[in-house]
């Protein structure tokens, strides 16, 4: 059977904004937060450390800015901040991007 080598639908390459994923959607919560942003911290957390039940994030709201407080065993926090705070700085950028146009600030606290 013949198929198609080429990634685009038989319409011509014309896609809805459903099918990319576009649109207007608001991922913020009532308060202003971005719930997806502490799993997010999670998930790179446990690829740095070695003591996985030690992770703890949690989330503070402030007037301007929401604190993510991520908490690691005390062996691992030199494996979270890195060398001369590298990885803690990309971190904080991660957050930062995924944090989009919202309307607050985001910094993280790493303990």
């Amino acid at each position: 059977m013949y198929q198609r080598r080429s990634g685009r639908p038989r319409d011509g390459g014309r896609r809805g904004p459903r099918q990319w994923g576009g649109g207007n959607r608001d991922y913020r919560g009532d308060s202003g937060t971005i719930p997806a942003l502490t799993g997010l911290i999670e998930f790179i957390a446990y690829g740095l450390v070695r003591n996985v039940d030690a992770v703890q994030v949690r989330e503070i709201v402030r007037s301007q800015a929401v604190v993510y407080e991520l908490r690691v065993a005390e062996e691992d926090k030199g494996r979270v901040i890195g060398k001369d705070g590298r990885i803690a700085q990309a971190l904080r950028t991660v957050m930062r991007a995924a944090a989009g146009e919202s309307s607050r600030r985001v910094a993280l606290d790493i303990i």
